[in-house]
């Protein structure tokens, strides 16, 4: 088996010089919760995106916690994901 690198999108985007995130798809089988945790936590306030995208199944109270606590309000549904809008 080959290994495969993993690194944090804060780390992504200082290695690649990106400076601005619009939007984020989460669909992280699983690891959606500390993943979002761990971004919110490291990442600069400016990096972090308007919109996040995120499957809310069985983790929804939790995963809408952390967003919440991270400057962002719940816009709708769309299917079995969540859109969640950076407050302004």
């Amino acid at each position: 088996r080959e290994g495969v690198e993993m690194i944090t999108l804060n780390d992504l985007a200082q290695r690649t010089d990106v400076a601005r995130i619009d939007a984020i798809k989460v669909d992280i089988e699983g690891y959606d919760l500390p993943v979002l945790r761990g971004f919110f936590n490291e990442a600069p306030n400016e990096l972090h995106p308007g919109i996040i995208v995120a499957e809310l199944g069985r983790q929804n109270d939790e995963l809408a916690e952390i967003v919440k606590n991270a400057g962002y309000r719940f816009r709708e549904t769309a299917g079995i994901n969540g859109i969640f809008e950076r407050n302004a």
